[in-house]
């Protein structure tokens, strides 16, 4: 059980960041909205993919809202899959907007009107399953020109007695001491994914593409435990990043990173034992979750994190 507008806060600063100058970020969190039946983790990716949906409709300068309000639904509505009380997020913004064309095929898997580039291909696809899941739904109001609003509506929980929950704080992610290779042409995503790892302990080098990354650790003479490279990137891509950082760093392990899950892509690379797939957006426990899993793959018997 959680309290969505906690988790929201949370983001706030992550988000801020990843929507850079031009995007502002409101939050316009109702005090009665109330508790959820599911994780963190599932409501921080849907709030994340929305969230970044949102921002890249917005071509110049713009405002994304994020808004929680409790709503009273009753059997009539046909989207319900019980009357009651429900948490309703909403995240608005005032970009580019969608045609009924559009609206009707945004959740389908690897449906996308970006370029493959850029694209998210799996995000909006990703939030319905999660949203299912927690018995919820999604209506989406957008017209061209005028942006879009996509209102989750979530089964309320009742607040819990908190005398009875355990006072126990949550043991934070873990830290490390290895060197990582970051590999992000996005300025934003790279600076916050750099700032998050040196804050648990990382030691970490920063590239802006493939070209550069060959640089940086070709000048480098200490030893790279784990490459974090965006796949899709211009000129060189992640792929073929790794496949020519492999032949002079053979034990170094890889965490591919992507806003465009297409599993084709990366399939034959994830059944080498030392790669893994982090899916875009990713807030900072997942990332830190999936460093460390990484490193802890197995390089004839020795482990590093």
């Amino acid at each position: 059980m959680l309290e969505p507008n906690s988790v929201i806060t949370g983001l706030q600063k992550m988000l801020t960041r990843l929507f850079g100058e031009n995007v502002a970020l409101r939050l316009e969190l109702g005090p009665d909205a109330g508790w959820l039946w599911m994780g963190a983790t599932q409501l921080e990716q849907v709030v994340m993919n929305l969230g970044i949906n949102a921002r890249d409709a917005i071509p110049q300068r713009g405002t994304v809202t994020i808004r929680t309000v409790r709503v009273e639904l009753d059997a009539s509505h046909p989207k319900a899959s019980r009357a009651g009380s429900y948490v309703l997020i909403g995240i608005e913004d005032d970009g580019i907007g969608m045609d009924p064309g559009v609206q009707a095929r945004i959740f389908e898997p690897f449906f996308t009107t970006k370029e493959k580039t850029i694209g998210t291909g799996l995000g909006l696809a990703t939030v319905r399953d999660v949203v299912d899941a927690a018995g919820g739904f999604i209506e989406v109001d957008s017209e061209v020109g005028r942006g879009t609003a996509m209102r989750v509506y979530l089964p309320r929980a009742e607040a819990p007695d908190l005398t009875l929950l355990p006072t126990a704080p949550k043991a934070g992610p873990q830290r490390g001491t290895a060197t990582l290779l970051v590999v992000e042409d996005e300025p934003g995503v790279r600076a916050l994914a750099v700032e998050i790892l040196r804050t648990h302990g990382y030691r970490v080098l920063a590239a802006e593409n493939g070209d550069s990354a060959v640089q940086i650790a070709g000048g480098y003479k200490g030893r790279i435990d784990l490459v974090v490279t965006d796949v899709l990137m211009p000129g060189m891509n992640g792929i073929e990043l790794v496949h020519s950082l492999l032949h002079s760093r053979p034990t170094m392990k890889v965490l591919y990173v992507s806003g465009y899950a297409d599993a084709s892509i990366l399939h034959e690379e994830l059944e080498t034992p030392l790669s893994m797939f982090l899916p875009k957006p990713y807030t900072a426990d997942v990332l830190l979750e999936k460093v460390h899993e990484g490193l802890a793959q197995k390089v004839h018997g020795e482990d590093i994190c």
